[in-house]
């Protein structure tokens, strides 16, 4: 589903390095058990290291039970190319920061990807 406006390659290598001020690494987990106790550890995905990106927050919420409290915090990553193997039970990382990526967004022409991500706290 096309869900922004196709950007035609020469125009996307020109505004390269403005319009996409940052860096993401995106990271695959290994899953290690442990006498029943799974512990999770985060290593890059191959050919997806230092992607060109631009990150902006998209809202957030704050989530009401009657046991707890918690703030979700949503940003959208614009990376500049095209990037079919990224899952949502990734993580995007960038400057430090992780993002638990909910979803994967392709343009029409295949020279853009979109996630959708959620602030992973530490």
């Amino acid at each position: 589903m096309l869900s922004y406006a196709p950007v035609h390659p020469r125009l996307l290598a020109a505004l390269t390095p403005t319009f996409y001020p940052s860096l993401c690494s995106i990271e695959t987990a290994t899953e290690t058990n442990t006498k029943g106790s799974i512990s999770k550890s985060w290593n890059p995905l191959a050919g997806h290291v230092d992607l060109v990106c631009r990150i902006a927050p998209n809202g957030g919420a704050e989530i009401r039970r009657p046991d707890m409290t918690y703030a979700q915090t949503s940003h959208t990553i614009d990376l500049a190319g095209h990037y079919p193997a990224i899952r949502p039970e990734m993580h995007a990382m960038i400057t430090g920061q992780a993002y638990d990526i909910q979803s994967v967004e392709h343009d029409g022409s295949g020279i853009q990807t979109r996630l959708q991500a959620q602030i992973v706290s530490t």
